[in-house]
């Protein structure tokens, strides 16, 4: 989870939510009131914290190709794909792979290598959630789950949303 940079607190409350710096290799959080402007609204699209500002840093490019898939995405119809990984049927690697680079954004602790373990397992099941248009397919978050039938239960190995669709209400 972000801490602000400058008190060190993980709360993001409505009116002073945590920023993350787009910056490119820039990795800091400021809450909107630490900000030095402070900043009054949570802006729209890619943000440069103060320190970033002052070295000329530039928005990572990645950043600015997420926010061109989402827009193509845009007013595309929502849905729920369950992807298994036993063998018993076709998987979608390439949806997969997709679902395994917003764990690795969303989750970056835990590490690429350990998550697509999990992720690509056969014990494990997938229910991606995704937008969809006709140009373009985007996963928007989803769940990975280790099914245990005999026992009754199913255990989240990981839950995860992108950040920006976390606003959008999904």
């Amino acid at each position: 989870d972000p801490h602000c940079g400058c008190c060190g607190d993980g709360e993001s409350l409505m009116d002073n939510e945590i920023l993350l710096c787009d910056g490119l290799g820039c990795d800091r959080c400021y809450h909107q009131k630490c900000c030095s402007p402070q900043v009054e609204a949570v802006p729209e699209g890619a943000w440069l914290c103060h320190y970033c500002e002052g070295k000329g840093n530039i928005i990572d490019p990645q950043v600015l190709e997420d926010a061109r898939l989402a827009e193509e995405a845009a007013g595309g119809t929502e849905a729920a794909v369950v992807v298994v990984n036993d063998g018993s049927g076709d998987q979608d690697i390439e949806l997969l792979m997709e679902m395994l680079e917003v764990i690795d954004n969303s989750l970056p602790l835990i590490g690429r290598a350990n998550a697509a373990k999990l992720l690509f397992a056969p014990d494990h099941q997938s229910l991606v959630l995704i937008r969809a248009t006709e140009k373009v397919r985007r996963v928007l978050g989803g769940i990975v789950l280790k099914p245990h039938v005999s026992r009754g239960f199913m255990e989240i190995a990981f839950c995860v949303v992108r950040p920006e669709e976390q606003r959008g209400g999904i």
